[in-house]
């Protein structure tokens, strides 16, 4: 092998080699993947497809059902009186909790996926507002339980830090954040994407989440790992059948005992009034 294939396979491996590490920041991927200018745009089978694609799409119907196992264990562990469910589209988070509150909101900035929550939900107030320019209608340090599902991953630092801090001042002493990182950036799905070169190079590593949950004041209380074997929405490493049984194994005996799944879902408790 002469000097020049050396080079090249040096350069292979390297690559190889260093590919876990890669991250692509979040607002490099939002300059290169507008989506938000199609979110805007879209219509109304749209938002109905996305609503409907938890039922459809294999990956995404398991881990969903996961959640509402989890969402359901939580409120019946501590009981909540006033719910935010931020960022809460199409209201899937909202329809699990509404037997379980008395009083619920739902705050999204799109007109069109908060159509289709107001199809199906029966209790909640519906807040269609950007929530920086204020929302007079959740009084500061009133909630007792908050969830934001599929938000902090996709948000810009920026963003995250802002929503944060909303969030933490309408909480009350002793309430509860439960939110989510669907991204996660060390999860064995996103390790082997980027070492076979199919993405898993934009995502939050679970870190990030707790850091910034701890500098607006918020104290980790338990967190559940889902999503293991390495998957995306709609492919498993394995078929499906047997993805569910390691699955549920997992859920079973290790749900919070472990990170590997690239779908953390974090409860944090606010115990200083803001």
């Amino acid at each position: 092998m002469n000097a020049a294939n050396i080079k090249v396979q040096l350069k292979l491996f390297l690559l190889v080699a260093t590919r876990p590490l890669v991250l692509t920041p979040r607002h490099e991927y939002k300059r290169s993947h507008d989506y938000s200018a199609g979110f805007v745009k879209a219509d109304k089978s749209y938002h109905e497809g996305y609503h409907a694609s938890f039922d459809k799409r294999p990956g995404r119907k398991m881990i969903w059902e996961f959640e509402q196992a989890i969402l359901r264990k939580i409120v019946e562990d501590s009981p909540a009186q006033t719910h935010l469910d931020f960022a809460g589209g199409t209201g899937r988070i909202a329809k699990v909790l509404e037997d379980f509150v008395p009083q619920q909101f739902v705050l999204d900035i799109s007109e069109g996926m908060l159509a289709v929550a107001a199809q199906h939900l029966t209790k909640a107030k519906i807040l269609n507002c950007d929530f920086s320019k204020g929302v007079p209608e959740i009084e500061d340090n009133s909630l007792d339980l908050v969830t934001a599902f599929r938000f902090f991953p996709n948000a810009e630092v920026e963003l995250r830090e802002s929503a944060m801090a909303f969030l933490v001042q309408k909480m009350q002493c002793g309430g509860k954040l439960v939110c989510n990182n669907h991204r996660s950036f060390w999860s064995l799905s996103y390790l082997l994407s980027r070492l076979l070169f199919k993405g898993g190079d934009v995502g939050m590593a679970n870190n990030e989440m707790e850091a910034l949950a701890k500098r607006h004041g918020l104290v980790l209380q338990k967190y559940y790992s889902v999503g293991v074997v390495p998957q995306n929405e709609n492919k498993s490493l394995f078929s499906w059948a047997l993805t569910q049984k390691i699955e549920n194994y997992f859920f079973k005996h290790f749900l919070s005992k472990q990170r590997l799944g690239y779908n953390t879902i974090f409860v944090f408790e606010k115990l200083i009034k803001a």
